[in-house]
């Protein structure tokens, strides 16, 4: 049996951090304990990295052996997530196409936030950091008008 302890940070949604050097976003931990989100702290954050960075199962075309994807996508009209583990299995000709490619996949990604009311609009801009590794960038505008912006690194193929 597993004992689960409440941290005394209070707030929000679990914690999630990027590890860019592994490329992945892991949960906080505090004092031994999955730490939350302070409250009023913005959200849409943790949406956005699992709509980027959640292996969305790939399409019916794919060629792969291993399609990924969550088992609870078997019963959702829309899948979560994003295509972009795809890329590091493909062979893109250049850079442009490549980034153009990202984009696509974030765009396509980050479309339920609109679909389900949570942002009025989404800018995404890609571009490379080095050459292994490509910047992406998101603005969202809320109903209300506010924007955030996020941004993370990504190592290409």
């Amino acid at each position: 049996m597993v004992s689960v302890t409440q941290t005394t940070n209070s707030g929000g949604d679990i914690e999630i951090v990027w590890d860019t050097p592994n490329g992945r976003g892991d949960w906080a931990i505090e004092d031994g304990t999955i730490a939350r989100t302070p409250s009023g702290i913005d959200m849409l954050k943790n949406m956005v990295m699992i709509c980027l960075f959640t292996d969305r199962v790939a399409p019916p075309d794919y060629t792969g052996t291993d399609r990924r994807g969550w088992w609870a996508d078997t019963y959702r009209a829309q899948p979560i997530g994003s295509l972009l583990w795809t890329l590091n299995r493909s062979k893109i000709a250049n850079r442009a196409q490549l980034l153009q490619r990202i984009r696509s996949i974030a765009t396509d990604a980050l479309q339920p936030l609109q679909t389900a009311g949570y942002v009025k609009s989404i800018s995404i801009r890609v571009g490379m950091a080095t050459n292994d590794t490509a910047a992406i960038g998101v603005s969202l505008t809320r109903p209300d008008g506010s924007t955030s912006q996020y941004s993370w690194l990504w190592q290409v193929p």
